[in-house]
């Protein structure tokens, strides 16, 4: 998807009109007839707390619940605690208004409210997917197991994880979003007059066809996991790609130990058609399937067909599910765990990924 140049702010001054002069020749001067009073502009003002209607809970029962979450936020997102020299309900509301001030200067996505019933706070955490499209290509890794086997099938190994168990889909696994792309493009191929840029694409498209089918074959075998660990340890690089490379599938091992049950759609979920007042449909709302999936290559002529297909198709698209979790800070909960540490990690992870692909020598 294509990223939208960023607006130039805009002057809120005014201007002098050229060829204009303030003041006039010859006016007499005028004196203000005393000191103003400015007392007022040294003050500060609290704003106005709207509760849309309803009314405040207790004081006695809500601030004691809402200090004893946002401390136990504080401590988890490592947030410097608000100390308000005024009373309730402003002393809740500038604590909130401070964490959430702190929590948006991290490297993560949050935001931060407060529960229907006004005694705990809840963190939401996001990633912004934005316009980014995690394509990791297929023939480069064809490529390299003809040049040099042991770095090839050790990112083999890192290729099955992505499939079996991170969750990122095959381009040419029936079903798939990608699938429905390369298909489109394949029949527009064949029944478009021949010249010499239509026969360029039939030949690459031909290729993607022949060696996507049989690297998906070998990225399917269960033992590439099991033979994962043996692979890296067994890696001798020689060369500051193949260094790269390595240090890339340990990171991916570490990933798979630490979390085995995870994967890209851990903490994605389909909204429902009243979230979106019946503005909802299926075919408009953007998956990880549609911005994280293997791919025959992201260079050449059938690429840009392909990629242009994607950018317009996506572009009409209403909503994008991201991978998101949202953690209440009550007490009923001792232990808060639940993250979307393994999400950052994999799409960080798939992004180094494509960048050493695309760098192969």
């Amino acid at each position: 998807m294509q990223t939208p140049s960023r607006p130039q702010p805009f002057s809120t001054g005014h201007a002098q009109p050229e060829g204009c002069r303030t003041g006039v020749t010859g006016q007499a001067a005028m004196c203000p007839s005393g000191t103003p009073a400015d007392g007022f502009l040294r003050q500060s003002f609290l704003p106005l707390c709207q509760t849309g209607g309803r009314d405040l809970p207790p004081q006695e029962q809500a601030e004691a619940a809402f200090f004893r979450s946002y401390e136990k936020m504080c401590g988890l997102y490592h947030v410097e605690p608000f100390v308000s020299e005024y009373s309730y309900p402003a002393n809740v509301l500038l604590s909130l208004w401070d964490a959430e001030r702190q929590l948006v200067k991290q490297r993560h996505y949050r935001r931060l409210c407060i529960s229907d019933e006004g005694t705990a706070l809840c963190v939401s955490e996001y990633i912004d997917i934005g316009h980014s499209l995690y394509y990791i290509p297929v023939l480069p890794l064809c490529c390299l197991l003809k040049q040099n086997r042991k770095a090839g099938m050790l990112l083999v190994s890192v290729f099955s994880y992505l499939f079996r168990e991170a969750g990122v889909c095959y381009y040419r696994d029936e079903g798939t979003y990608l699938y429905s792309e390369y298909d489109c493009v394949g029949m527009w191929l064949e029944e478009e007059t021949y010249d010499d840029e239509n026969l360029l694409q039939l030949e690459e498209f031909r290729k993607a066809e022949a060696i996507g089918d049989r690297m998906f074959k070998i990225i399917l075998k269960k033992n590439n996991l099991s033979l994962f660990e043996r692979r890296l340890k067994a890696f001798q690089p020689r060369n500051d790609w193949e260094i790269r490379c390595g240090k890339l599938a340990k990171d991916f091992l570490q990933l798979y130990a630490e979390f085995p049950e995870a994967s890209i759609y851990s903490h994605v979920t389909i909204p429902s058609e009243e979230e979106y007042n019946g503005d909802y449909n299926d075919d408009h709302v953007m998956l990880p399937c549609h911005y994280l999936s293997f791919v025959a290559d992201t260079k050449g002529c059938l690429w840009e067909s392909v990629f242009s297909n994607v950018n317009n198709c996506l572009a009409e698209y209403s909503y994008i599910r991201e991978p998101e979790c949202h953690l209440l800070m009550d007490d009923s909960r001792k232990e808060i765990d639940d993250n979307i540490t393994y999400e950052y990690r994999l799409l960080r992870l798939v992004g180094e990924l494509i960048t050493l692909l695309e760098e192969l020598p």
